[in-house]
């Protein structure tokens, strides 16, 4: 094959799965986009992507070195933090704090999880940092940032003593957000003592009130440090003896990227790196249909994860969780659950039908991959329903006899017979994920029925009409890219700095001044970092917000407020953005009550260029035959007409019942649907419009 990509014009996405990695490339001077995927190596994720980075260059007859010497830049989503806080893999941790707040990590806040408040029989997660690792130290600071007790370096260098067998420290003193003195004192010392121990404190992490966000934010960082930073020093060191030379950039949990050093100071930013991507870059092929909101889901071998996209941007909360261990740094707002084409069905001990959340992952895989795998799963149903084609998958063809005898083993447990039992399989995995939607849209003061369905990854266009019609969506969006949707989404991706400072005060008795130096201060760190990450200054966004609440309320909103009245002391219409905001998600505001300012915040962006431009793309899709399904909206078996396809003719209509199958998935239109094409060549199913309307 003749070389078609010219020297430093490369661009690559690259998203590790938990069964596969993707890629897209995208070629800068043809303006072409390429999808890729290769099986993850859950051992070593850089190997797949090495592999897959070969597998690429093998389709362009080049080498790996010569296609690396000829990128430009990759962005790279991983799942490094996810899973050594999942897998409990993390670092050797310990805590330094406050003498006399050794245990607020298992106190936590005193109250049941939100979802178990009822459950009295709920325990609460294992520290990330168990107690015999936990030390108090002799210092104390007040809230308004005077020293009450100096720090005791006796009381230091007792604490060190018991670190000799860590990987990692995390330092938390009580009001360091308000002066964090005594904390940089405590970093300086444990790195000089505790050989090549990561160190990380909250003044850094996560300057603001709320002692227990700040110690578990900060245990987090420490928790994962090691890991990450260890996995992309490695990774760089791969790419670079491969010919790379360019840019790497790591996508972090709030939808933006940033360069590994970067990362490497503040690893927890990255907890949810790979499902960061789909929501950045479902964002783009919804406001090219016009929608300036959209339910992004992201249905991958093992997890189905839900964003949203309103006013254009992706849902951002400082109130996350992994592993039910909370994070107070800014991530997109996902839900996530254990839902995906490699979810495992069984039988509980009541004989109901059960799937996930254990997933066969990347090896065996489902049983229909032929690579061993023997129990029944979501993609197992869906090749016996008809969606997916025995003789086009990835890796060569399906096993459906191994589909058979896997979902048989279910099938005769509950005394049903093969086809009820894969739609069973298939019913009761899209109830979950639309529970997963109704879950995050709910929340967030939404009725889903008023936002398209913008859904990715190899299992989720088959899925999606199944998923649209129980939650009563009407427009579906598949992107072009759609099995590679998180992996496009990190080459849309701006660069992104979250800082925050806390600020507690009465709004009555803020000075609008005050706010405004304190604001200038974050927003020239961040005018500094993008300057360093060579981001021109028309091409650097500041946002500010206000973290406010109502006096005596627990929780806080965070309000966005234009650069233009910060510069201007004009801060009069905050407060009833607040009120709008609350009365928005909890459906009542207390308009005149008194409010709590808690943190000031500026998130600085450097804009990127768009990766596709306007140019209407084009295909055709070619009727192959006529296969029977089972119609994932009536439950019934039609005959449905087979269509062969990446991208059609935006004149062109397609009416269900069909089948539309590309290489690295299938979309599935049932017969109260028809499917249409967009001008980026994303295809559109619309409810009401099918062959049996």
């Amino acid at each position: 094959m003749t070389e078609t990509i010219p020297i430093d014009q490369l661009v690559l996405g690259i998203d590790v799965g938990g069964t596969y990695t993707d890629f897209t490339a995208y070629d800068e001077t043809a303006d072409a986009l390429y999808e890729h995927k290769t099986r993850s190596t859950p051992a070593n994720p850089s190997d797949a992507v090495l592999t897959g980075i070969s597998e690429l260059a093998d389709r362009f007859g080049i080498s790996r070195e010569s296609l690396l010497n000829r990128t430009r830049l990759i962005v790279h989503g991983t799942t490094i933090a996810t899973n050594a806080v999942l897998t409990g893999d993390g670092a050797t941790t310990g805590l330094l704090t406050t003498e006399g707040f050794r245990d607020v990590l298992e106190m936590r806040r005193g109250i049941r999880s939100r979802e178990n408040l009822y459950n009295n029989k709920y325990e609460p997660p294992e520290p990330l940092v168990p107690r015999h690792r936990r030390v108090g130290v002799t210092e104390r600071v007040n809230a308004d940032g005077d020293v009450v007790t100096p720090l005791d370096t006796d009381s230091l260098e007792t604490a060190a003593e018991g670190f000799d067998d860590v990987d990692a420290v995390a330092i938390c003193f009580m009001h360091s957000y308000a002066n964090g003195e005594h904390e940089t004192q405590a970093e300086t010392f444990i790195e000089e003592t505790v050989d090549d121990a990561f160190v990380t404190v909250s003044s850094d992490v996560l300057p603001e009130a709320g002692h227990y966000s700040r110690v578990s934010t900060t245990a987090m960082n420490a928790y994962v440090g090691p890991v990450v930073e260890r996995y992309l020093n490695a990774l760089e060191e791969r790419l670079e003896t491969n010919g790379f030379s360019g840019s790497l950039q790591i996508m972090q949990s709030n939808g933006g990227i940033a360069p590994p050093g970067s990362v490497i100071k503040r690893p927890a930013t990255t907890v949810l790196s790979g499902p960061a991507g789909a929501p950045v870059g479902a964002n783009q092929f919804a406001e090219d249909l016009g929608f300036d909101r959209a339910v992004v889901a992201d249905m991958g071998g093992t997890s189905f994860d839900v964003s949203l996209v309103s006013d254009g941007s992706v849902n951002v909360t400082t109130d996350g969780e992994i592993n039910r261990q909370p994070v107070s740094l800014p991530m997109c707002d996902v839900n996530t659950i254990g839902a995906g084409g490699g979810s495992i069905a069984w039988v509980d001990d009541g004989g109901l039908l059960r799937i996930g959340p254990d997933s066969a992952g990347a090896d065996p895989g489902p049983a229909c991959y032929g690579r061993g795998g023997e129990q029944p799963t979501c993609t197992d149903a869906d090749l016996l329903l008809g969606y997916l084609n025995p003789e086009k998958f990835v890796d060569g063809t399906f096993d459906v006899e191994a589909a058979e005898t896997a979902v048989a083993s279910v099938a005769d447990e509950l005394g049903y017979d093969l086809n009820e039992a894969a739609s069973g399989i298939f019913d009761i995995i899209n109830l979950s994920m639309a529970r997963a939607i109704e879950d995050i849209t709910l929340s967030a003061g939404y009725d889903p029925r008023e936002f398209p369905l913008a859904i990715g990854g190899g299992a989720g266009p088959i899925h999606a009409a199944g998923i649209a019609h129980e939650l009563d969506i009407e427009t579906i969006i598949i992107p072009q890219i759609s099995p590679v949707l998180a992996a496009f989404g990190m080459l849309t991706a701006d660069l992104r700095h979250d800082y925050v400072r806390g600020f507690h005060d009465q709004w009555a008795d803020i000075d609008a001044p005050t706010i405004r130096e304190t604001i200038y201060e974050m927003v020239g760190e961040g005018r500094e970092a993008l300057d360093d990450e060579g981001v021109a200054r028309e091409h650097q966004r500041m946002q500010p917000a206000i973290d406010l609440r109502y006096r005596g309320q627990h929780h806080e909103l965070t309000i966005d407020v234009p650069m233009d009245e910060i510069e201007r002391g004009e801060l009069d219409r905050v407060p009833d953005r607040f009120d709008e905001k609350h009365e928005s998600l909890y459906g009542y505001a207390m308009e005149g009550e008194p409010l709590e300012v808690l943190s000031l915040r500026v998130t600085a962006e450097g804009i990127r260029e768009g990766v596709l431009n306007d140019e209407e793309i084009t295909g055709d899709v070619t009727r192959t035959g006529v296969r029977t399904i089972r119609d994932p909206v009536s439950k019934d078996s039609v005959e449905a007409t087979i269509y062969e396809g990446a991208t059609m003719d935006p004149d062109e209509s397609i009416p269900g019942p069909a089948v539309i199958e590309s290489p690295s998935t299938a979309i599935v239109v049932p017969s109260t649907f028809t499917c249409e094409s967009d001008q980026r060549g994303s295809f559109v199913l619309n409810a009401g419009g099918g062959s049996n309307e």
